[in-house]
């Protein structure tokens, strides 16, 4: 499931990027970027979509970026 994580992570990202028309956002952005990333990833553990473990791996992933 990783993957799908990943894929999906993706996915929004570029929605959202669209979203903005291509702008670029200011520097403070990418953090609320990655809070936002963290909800969603929150989101799909609750729902139980995505497990524990693949959950601590994909926020340690956002994190380290």
């Amino acid at each position: 499931h990783p993957e799908k994580v990943q894929n999906l992570i993706h996915s929004q990202m570029e929605s959202l990027h669209q979203r903005r028309g291509g702008y670029s956002a200011p520097q403070a952005a990418p953090s609320a970027d990655v809070t936002a990333q963290l909800e969603r990833l929150e989101g799909l553990l609750d729902r139980g979509t995505i497990t524990p473990e693949e959950f601590e791996a994909q926020k340690r992933r956002l994190l380290e970026s």
